[in-house]
């Protein structure tokens, strides 16, 4: 059982720097598209919200590879705070929903317009359901492991 353990945690390591990967590729890909086309002044803050919420992705990003770079080294010390990772992940996207209905019309449309655009790098963990999994084979093989 131990050995089991031992590979899903570095399969929670190799899908973790995966995903991060997938998320940087994502996003200098649309940056990359993002600063050939001239932006709607119809949406006049658009900019700074994809600019804030691009950082606070590749955040994200970077802590999800470190998480996956101790997976793959059996180092599971701060595996809560890999839990936090992704529980903070869905609460910054949810939390995104209430910024669209600010009383600052210009400013939502901004926020709601970035959104789609800014936060697509981290749709790949919620697509293969990394969100949900990753986190219950980190509890199951952490106790084989540590047993």
């Amino acid at each position: 059982m131990e050995n089991l353990a031992s590979i899903s945690i570095r399969i929670v390591g190799v899908v973790s720097i995966g995903l991060a990967i997938a998320g940087y590729w994502y996003t200098y890909a649309y940056y990359q598209a993002m600063s050939m086309e001239p932006y709607d002044p119809e949406i006049p803050h658009f900019k700074e919200a994809y600019l804030v919420m691009i950082v606070v992705c590749l955040l994200f990003y970077t802590a999800l590879a470190a998480f996956g770079a101790q997976f793959l080294m059996m180092i599971i010390n701060y595996k809560n705070l890999f839990y936090v990772l992704l529980v903070a992940e869905i609460l910054y996207f949810l939390s995104l929903g209430f910024l669209w209905r600010l009383e600052n019309q210009e400013l939502a449309m901004s926020i709601g317009a970035a959104t789609g655009v800014a936060n697509g790098g981290l749709v790949f963990q919620a697509v293969t359901g990394f969100i949900i999994w990753a986190p219950l084979v980190m509890q199951w093989a952490s106790k084989r492991v540590l047993q």
